[in-house]
């Protein structure tokens, strides 16, 4: 299950964000400041941090640049100040989104979603390219190999990319093996 920290000292607009999140299946831990917010960063495992700058004690880019040092995980800042040089100090400090308020919901969920998707393609091992297959033909994608069987077929490069799907071209880094 996804781990939301909610940091807002405002108790109506954590109450609505809060329960936002947690309809949509996150789980949320919360803080009305920037100590509590430290703490519970420390404690737990979060996934995402929604991250108010309007803070009693530590104010929100504090925050932000003592989480930073210690977590890779996206820091959304949700803020009423619409300077530039706010967004400018909050990116600075190392925030991954600046929303400014008033919000709407949809839009705070939408940016929430797309946060946590590019943090696990981020996580996710590398793949290879594709290992096509048809039949008893097997043509490795990456390493510019084609095989029927257990027998490797020695091809041009012509050979090779008419065997290929549409839009697939040989490899730049792969050009010198394929012209045989």
């Amino acid at each position: 299950m996804t781990t939301i920290l909610l940091v807002e000292d405002e108790k109506s607009i954590l109450q609505f964000v809060r329960d936002a999140l947690e309809d949509a299946s996150y789980t949320v831990l919360s803080a009305e400041d920037g100590l509590n917010a430290l703490k519970l960063a420390r404690e737990k495992q979060i996934d995402l941090v929604l991250l108010d700058i309007g803070l009693p004690g530590l104010d929100g880019f504090s925050v932000c640049r003592v989480l930073r040092e210690d977590l890779h995980i996206p820091i959304l800042i949700i803020s009423a100040r619409q300077s530039d040089a706010d967004k400018v100090q909050g990116f600075g400090v190392g925030a991954d989104d600046y929303i400014m308020k008033p919000f709407s919901i949809r839009e705070l969920l939408a940016r929430v979603q797309a946060h946590l998707r590019r943090e696990q393609r981020y996580r996710q091992p590398k793949r290879r390219m594709a290992l096509l297959k048809s039949g008893g033909l097997s043509i490795d994608m990456e390493r510019h190999e084609v095989s029927s069987g257990t027998t490797s077929l020695a091809l041009s490069r012509k050979e090779f990319e008419v065997l290929l799907p549409p839009g697939s071209p040989c490899g730049a880094g792969l050009r010198a093996r394929c012209d045989l």
